[in-house]
């Protein structure tokens, strides 16, 4: 399971290399809420890995805004996302090249979890908490 905290950078260590398949590769992440189906977020990240033979390590900012964008954000230290408080199904699909399109990986799912994300969502109107 995959822990963050809303306003907050997390470190998140996976291991994909042991099922990769491709070289080179990049890894589509894609966000699923266990509420609403209809709320997928796709972001890439850059592995910060020293030793990428053997686990994968992205860190993750997810900002606190609105649940507005359908991709997140990737800079030089990491990927930015916007996310509501709640649990979500991750899933991890593998590619060739730098792509935020399902449609672009091989279509497998090379890894799935849990990712819960703690917090306060500060952009609801006082009647919905």
């Amino acid at each position: 399971m995959i822990n963050l905290d809303k306003n907050t950078t997390q470190t998140i260590i996976v291991d994909l290399q042991s099922v990769t398949t491709l070289t080179p590769v990049s890894y589509l992440f894609e966000v699923i809420n266990d509420m609403n189906p209809n709320q997928i977020k796709y972001f890439t990240g850059i592995d910060l890995s020293p030793a990428t033979y053997r686990y994968n390590r992205y860190n993750i900012t997810e900002s606190g805004s609105t649940f507005q964008n359908l991709f997140g954000s990737t800079g030089a230290t990491g990927t930015i996302i916007n996310l509501r408080t709640g649990e979500y199904t991750y899933n991890i699909y593998q590619s060739t090249g730098a792509t935020l399109s399902v449609s672009a990986t091989t279509g497998e799912i090379i890894s799935t979890g849990k990712l819960r994300v703690n917090g306060v969502d500060t952009d609801l109107p006082s009647i919905y908490r």
